[in-house]
């Protein structure tokens, strides 16, 4: 099975790190788990014994002890048990993964989506989400990670605004969610759960720009992502003054050009083609202002960038934009990110 877990936060050791160093090396003892981390022995010990206690970890004792007379043992991941959803939840359609605390895909999922109104999107998400825990036993599934689309209150767990779907305001997701199916559940804005597994241990700023029916945005500044409540919503960003009408009641946002580009989920020319300087321009100022190194294009739009892929590095080079450009088959990313996010907030929430 394929395998999608990088739980590392460079930041502070913690114990999602701990976690990632067991998984990483397959069996490890407690000593290498200090010596790795440099946490003391006190320190390890309360992480270790806190992810024995739940069953997110094992330890097995070896079958030859040592001189001294000890027998050693060695820590692993429990693969059997303590699965994580990843759901990214999108106008295009609904998407989701299984996996365990390995970083082993279980099963995947995936659904169009039929409703533009509130409630009845919130049926199909959770009738989505319930086939996932029907296939699972009782207790096998720990915790639930959302890439949401639009507006996303991550903190308080709040999608505040999802486009095209009809009285979509500050719905609590978070509960819902949670309350639904008795796990943990943490929201995210779905940009940064696509960035989330391309980080490496990189310093390079990195933007991505998720285009489908609209445009989202991530940026990650010496490898971490940038995050908080309502910011980088290049979206209703003004590009064009007094340009085209958009549905937030402005003219000229990069939203009003995006839009018509896929109709039925097949390429406009035209459209893209009125798109493409829009986001040249969008382009260059993201690059300017962050000091970008690696700008990251997915999204659906950009299953199709063999139609505009020279014409939009022209309109970079015209804008003297040379920075490095990926297309990205978007994949499983977003429900990847999502997934190993919950884990990383499932496990730290462990530290007292």
């Amino acid at each position: 099975m394929k395998k999608y877990l990088n739980l590392e936060d460079m930041s502070h050791t913690n114990c999602s790190n701990v976690l990632n160093i067991i998984q990483q090396n397959g069996f490890v003892s407690r000593k290498e788990i200090t010596d790795m981390t440099g946490l003391s022995w006190g320190g390890m010990t309360k992480i270790v014994n806190r992810l024995l206690e739940n069953g997110y970890i094992i330890e097995t004792k070896q079958k030859n002890p040592s001189k001294s007379g000890r027998t050693p043992s060695s820590i692993s991941i429990n693969t059997k048990t303590n699965f994580v959803v990843g759901l990214d939840i999108n106008k295009t359609g609904l998407k989701a993964i299984v996996m365990n605390l390995s970083g082993e895909v279980l099963r995947d999922y995936k659904t169009p989506v039929y409703s533009n109104q509130k409630d009845e999107m919130l049926s199909e998400i959770i009738s989505f989400v319930s086939k996932i825990f029907d296939d699972f036993k009782s207790g096998e599934i720990i915790t639930i990670g959302v890439a949401m689309q639009g507006t996303v209150d991550a903190k308080n767990g709040i999608s505040v605004k999802f486009p095209g779907i009809k009285n979509w305001q500050d719905v609590p997701l978070k509960n819902i969610l949670s309350k639904q199916f008795h796990v943990n559940t943490f929201i995210e804005h779905d940009p940064d759960c696509l960035l989330y597994p391309l980080l490496e241990r990189k310093t390079e700023n990195r933007l991505l720009l998720r285009i489908d029916k609209s445009i989202g945005m991530a940026v990650s500044i010496k490898n971490k992502i940038v995050s908080d409540k309502g910011i980088f919503e290049i979206a209703h960003n003004v590009v064009v003054p007094e340009g085209k009408p958009c549905t937030c009641g402005l003219k000229g946002c990069a939203e009003a050009y995006v839009l018509p580009c896929l109709e039925n989920n097949m390429p406009n020319k035209a459209a893209i083609d009125e798109f493409i300087p829009v986001l040249a321009v969008v382009i260059k100022n993201m690059v300017s202002l962050f000091n970008i190194s690696t700008v990251i294009l997915t999204g659906e739009l950009m299953r199709h960038y063999k139609l505009f892929e020279d014409f939009l590095f022209k309109k970079m080079a015209d804008l003297n934009c040379g920075v490095h450009v990926v297309f990205l088959n978007e994949g499983n990313y977003a429900v990847q990110g999502a997934a190993l996010i919950a884990i990383r907030k499932s496990i730290n929430s462990l530290i007292i």
